[in-house]
């Protein structure tokens, strides 16, 4: 809570304060969120088509602070204002949403959520950055949140096709009108590495119905993953080795994906109270192989939720706006590991673990917008959750080799997510703004219940983040119609209480980090249709304590995975019916283990993107990745059986993507 008492004093003037307003997926009109003052970045529609991306990381290089760490296929691992986390809970860290509505329940993460989300055909991206998100969308919400948008309802009525390398093929189709529409995604890929590759499938439905001055909205996501996975290329600067870049590690390996995903929202208004009620149903089911442990066992794993969000609110108070939420979840989620691999000394065949979880939810929020003079707003919100876990060993108790198993327990635990800010309009409607927040999860259920070693039973609670950011924002356009629009932010973060392996084999929460950095957003558009767009994050990592990830004395050291620059550059031209645009896309350097032995030095990469319309009905696309045909790293870090070295998923060399639209 460090930031709390100089906070607190700037606010004194007037202390009813709130977050940033509800996002624009609420349907109860809730604001915009271009004025969410300094945490929103926005990945917008026509930049999802117009990027084209084969996979989320070329559409995360748009939004400052957030790098997203391509694996094998559509593998990743996320990091939002911090490293790339891994472990057990690192996929906890950050929570992922469509349409405001989380993707997974509580407790139940998955690092790869993405291929659960039909981002190629979407409405855009909301990414929430820092612990700020926490007072709206609770639990897991740390570093930040990303909230995918459907579609919005308009006429569509367009097939997309494109081939690329290595096989690669897609279609894209969509069909709607303003009352809904149906978007599906068929994708294949050959894979770049030999016996890699995928076949995956995405549908979004949406439809909307009014009735009795109530708004009903459907949305309905499926989608399905079959790939074949790629294993890392172990060895210094083995990303470099033209004779093994197309090497698979591990050819035998897969995984399998089926995520269904269905909301519905309740709209109306009654005198100046708007509300909404959101009803929903999620399922998933997984199976892959573990090829990035040693010895390579198998999974299984899924869950059934639902849950409902209940939202009231009014913007027309003399003072300002308030709105408050209530929300519920119940989960039943599952998991299974084991190894058809002969037994080694500490991994023996059979099952590992083989365990149910039973999940309960509550939150309650409200949100509180004070104007404290004409262009002076106090924020105030506050969010409490509290989980319940209901764990059922549905094997042996006790250990199998290295794998304990603990025996059935309930565990519970109460969050409460704070921020206050302030937010100062110029006279020239530039934003400067100010704020303070705590972030906090509880411990994910790979952590509490997938033990190793001689823990029977892991005694961690939850982990908390205080985090406190100033920013400027705004835009202007000038007489000859150019526009400039800008946002510049300073954050710092403490995190304590991290869930880490320590050197004795036993997960704990005795660790602590720290996150500070700068992040930067601009765009410049020409009135003669020439544009130029800029991300880029400048940030320290840094361990603050002595032990993390089965290492000693690494207090004060760059957290591995954690590259201290990041960003991108656009520049280009448009004009109606054509488009070029030229990307250089810039990841710094960054160690590959806590005690920061080994590096990756880093990459640049330059990709070439253009569209041009025939006719109404045609148009005809092509984009040109790595032009300069760099050997280089998707992701790196190290491994530590049979020794400590280095290892890399290996990036694509250039390569050329074509194809046609046409709108009926």
């Amino acid at each position: 809570m460090r930031y709390w008492p100089y906070v607190v004093f700037s606010l004194l003037p007037g202390l009813c304060l709130a977050t940033e307003p509800v996002l624009e997926t609420i349907q109860v009109k809730a604001a915009s969120p271009q004025n969410v003052p300094g945490k929103v970045a926005v990945v917008k529609e026509k930049e999802v088509r117009d990027t084209g991306a084969t996979h989320p990381a070329e559409q995360a290089v748009r939004a400052p602070g957030m790098w997203v760490s391509r694996g094998g296929g559509q593998e990743h691992l996320t990091a939002l204002r911090s490293p790339v986390w891994t472990g057990p809970g690192a996929c906890g860290e950050l929570l992922y949403a469509e349409d405001g509505v989380p993707v997974r329940p509580s407790g139940f993460c998955n690092v790869n959520q993405m291929v659960e989300i039909h981002n190629e055909q979407s409405g855009g991206m909301e990414i929430l950055r820092g612990v700020q998100g926490g007072a709206f969308y609770g639990a897991n919400a740390v570093h930040g949140v990303i909230n995918v948008l459907s579609l919005p309802l308009k006429e569509r009525h367009s097939l997309r096709i494109e081939g690329g390398p290595y096989d690669y093929a897609r279609a894209m189709w969509q069909e709607g009108d303003p009352n809904g529409y149906l978007a599906v995604t068929g994708t294949h890929d050959g894979g770049y590495v030999d016996s890699s590759g995928y076949d995956q499938q995405k549908v979004s439905w949406k439809r909307r119905q009014e009735f009795s001055g109530v708004a009903l909205t459907h949305y309905l996501t499926v989608a399905h993953l079959d790939q074949q996975s790629t294993g890392y290329l172990i060895g210094e600067d083995a990303y470099r080795d033209d004779e093994r870049q197309r090497n698979n590690s591990k050819p035998d390996s897969w995984r399998d994906v089926d995520a269904l995903r269905y909301v519905q929202s309740w709209d109306w208004q009654s005198g100046d109270y708007r509300y909404s009620l959101k009803p929903y149903f999620r399922r998933s089911a997984m199976d892959f192989s573990l090829h990035f442990v040693f010895p390579e066992a198998l999974e299984e794993n899924g869950h059934h939720s639902g849950g409902v969000q209940w939202l009231v609110r009014r913007d027309n108070f003399s003072w300002g706006s308030w709105q408050a939420g209530v929300e519920g979840e119940l989960a039943d989620a599952w998991t299974k590991e084991w190894q058809e691999a002969p037994s080694t000394p500490s991994s023996p065949r059979g099952i590992h673990y083989d365990y149910e979880v039973g999940m309960r939810s509550a939150a309650i929020w409200q949100e509180i917008t004070w104007q404290l003079a004409d262009r002076l707003d106090a924020q105030f919100g506050v969010r409490a959750d509290r989980v319940l876990y209901d764990y059922d060993n549905r094997t042996t108790d006790g250990p199998a080799g290295k794998f304990m198993r603990p025996a059935d327990r309930e565990d519970g635990f109460s969050l409460l997510s704070p921020r206050v800010g302030l937010v100062y309009t110029d006279r020239y409607d530039n934003e400067w703004y100010a704020s303070a927040a705590t972030g906090n999860r509880a411990p994910q259920t790979g952590e509490l219940y997938r033990l190793q070693g001689d823990q029977q039973v892991a005694d961690i609670g939850e982990v908390v983040a205080d985090g406190g950011e100033v920013g400027w924002r705004g835009n202007q356009k000038n007489a000859a119609g150019d526009k400039t629009a800008w946002n510049i932010v300073l954050f710092d973060m403490h995190k304590d209480n991290v869930i880490i392996r320590n050197p004795s084999n036993v997960l704990s929460d005795d660790a602590k980090t720290r996150h500070r950095g700068v992040e930067v957003s601009a765009r410049q558009d020409w009135s003669a249709g020439w544009f130029a767009g800029i991300t880029a994050t400048y940030a320290e990592h840094r361990y603050d304590s002595d032990v993390f990830d089965r290492s000693d004395s690494v207090d004060s050291n760059i957290m591995d995975t954690a590259p201290r620059t990041f960003g991108s550059l656009q520049l280009g031209w448009q004009r109606t019916g054509k488009r070029v645009e030229l990307e250089w896309v810039h990841v710094g350097d960054y160690y590959l283990n806590p005690e920061d032995t080994f590096a990756y030095e880093g990459h640049d990469l330059f990709n070439l993107r253009a569209n041009l319309r025939l006719s109404k009905e045609w148009m005809v696309f092509a984009r040109l990745m790595n032009i300069m045909d760099r050997e280089y790293a998707e992701r790196a870090d190290v491994t530590s059986f049979p020794l400590v070295e280095p290892r890399y998923f290996v990036g694509l060399p250039r390569s050329l993507f074509l194809g046609f639209e046409w709108s009926y």
